[in-house]
């Protein structure tokens, strides 16, 4: 899919090996050349997005998901292209999100928070943005944020006040929600016992789940529950069976 930079889609790449034989490339006026002054990767299905000092360049599919955050962006690149960077605005940006599905995230110097790629359940932005979001959507109506996670179906953020956001498909209640819709719910709090310092999340869709670090150290999760076992909790009160859990519960 061209996601791993290389210039080429090599199928003789041994899965899962790191190797200096094969960097990731960007293209320049001298040709490709490996990457070098890269502060932060993000790494999604079908993209991988590197964050520079003044930018932000993407690699892999873009015609069916917007995963390279530039419509103008060829259907697929085999490298990082500065001609086509994601169209984050002026303010630069601070950081990337963390990514396992179609969704990319990035945060602006003051915790502004633009997000691209597939949109089926609103978790990229409001279904007026359509699907995919192939220009990155800046949100409004949250705080400043300071962490962001982005699933298959629901994403999730930390704002810098240590509250936590998730919003999208939330059938299990991954979104901490009592709505459990599976058509995409807004932007909700999601209720814990202090301030959050991290956030992740995973699964498919209906065994989706969240979980959060906080400041204690302690760490809460919410959602699906599949075989008891996902959210770190089999007892007969919690999750037994599969049991969706709504609200965090502690690990």
């Amino acid at each position: 899919q061209g996601a791993i930079g290389i210039g080429a889609l090599d199928a003789s790449l041994p899965p899962y090996k790191v190797s200096t034989a094969y960097p990731m490339l960007v293209a320049t006026d001298a040709g490709q050349v490996p990457v070098t002054g890269a502060s932060e990767l993000g790494v999604a299905s079908y993209a991988t997005c590197v964050r520079f000092d003044a930018s932000v360049l993407c690699t892999g599919v873009n015609s069916a998901s917007g995963n390279l955050g530039n419509p103008a962006a060829p259907a697929q690149l085999l490298t990082l292209n500065p001609a086509y960077p994601a169209l984050l605005g002026d303010a630069g940006t601070a950081a990337l999100g963390t990514a396992w599905s179609n969704t990319q995230c990035a945060l602006g110097p003051s915790g502004e928070l633009r997000c691209w790629g597939f949109n089926p359940y609103q978790e990229t932005a409001p279904s007026t943005a359509g699907n995919p979001v192939k220009t990155p959507y800046l949100w409004t109506g949250l705080p400043p944020i300071a962490r962001v996670a982005s699933g298959l179906g629901h994403t999730c953020a930390v704002d810098t006040q240590g509250a936590v956001w998730c919003w999208g498909y939330d059938s299990a209640g991954q979104c901490g929600s009592a709505d459990a819709s599976v058509t995409g719910v807004a932007p909700t709090q999601v209720t814990l016992p202090a301030k959050a310092t991290e956030i992740t999340v995973g699964g498919l869709t209906d065994e989706a789940y969240s979980c959060a670090r906080l400041e204690t150290g302690d760490v809460y999760c919410w959602g699906a529950n599949a075989s008891g076992c996902t959210l770190g909790r089999g007892d007969a009160g919690v999750g037994l069976a599969s049991t969706p859990v709504p609200g965090p519960v502690k690990l």
